[in-house]
């Protein structure tokens, strides 16, 4: 359309695909794993709430006045126990949430182990290093440094080409004495 012959969209993509606009990006490789870890965390605090205010069941003959269960300061409650020759904990039956706490912190130190392993920023590079070597640490920060630059070049040619896209408007549509101004 223009004298540039260049297209007027521009894309900041790190896995260019020459047939794909919208092609991936590194969030993708991250969304899967970090909505997991919301729902797993989410699902651990709904178990912890269903442990804290359980569910129960009583038996009516035993209490005949199911409000006198609800929890009050030095509550008493009637129970008719002793006449049926029962016992007042037959009378009531609560439901067990078992606790999953461990198993959630164990899948999502798994998952963080594993997307460290996909994208290459490890508890190592992240600083936490069973060793204290030089060498590694320095090793790390060049393992690092080349995984952001390469993220980095692929910005920097996206904005490179967002400035040549400005530059060519520029000699194309702006009247010379506007230019001065």
């Amino acid at each position: 359309v223009f004298k540039s012959d260049l297209s007027q969209w521009v894309t900041w993509s790190t896995h260019e695909d020459k047939k794909n606009f919208l092609s991936k990006s590194p969030l993708d490789d991250i969304k899967p794993i970090a909505e997991a870890v919301k729902i797993l965390f989410n699902q651990t605090l709904d178990n912890i709430r269903k442990r804290n205010f359980g569910q129960r069941a009583y038996d009516a003959e035993i209490f005949p006045d199911p409000s006198q269960l609800q929890w009050r300061p030095d509550g008493l409650v009637k129970g008719n126990a002793i006449i049926k020759g029962r016992s007042l904990g037959d009378g009531i039956y609560e439901f067990q949430t078992p606790d999953t706490s461990s198993i959630t912190i164990n899948l999502m130190n798994f998952l963080d182990v594993y997307i460290g392993k996909k994208t290459g920023i490890s508890p190592d590079v992240q600083g936490v290093t069973e060793e204290k070597t030089a060498t590694q640490t320095i090793t790390n920060i060049q393992q690092t440094a080349d995984r952001l630059g390469l993220l980095n070049r692929y910005y920097e040619r996206a904005q490179k080409r967002l400035g040549l896209r400005y530059e060519w408007g520029l000699h194309e549509h702006m009247e010379p004495a506007r230019a001065l101004k």
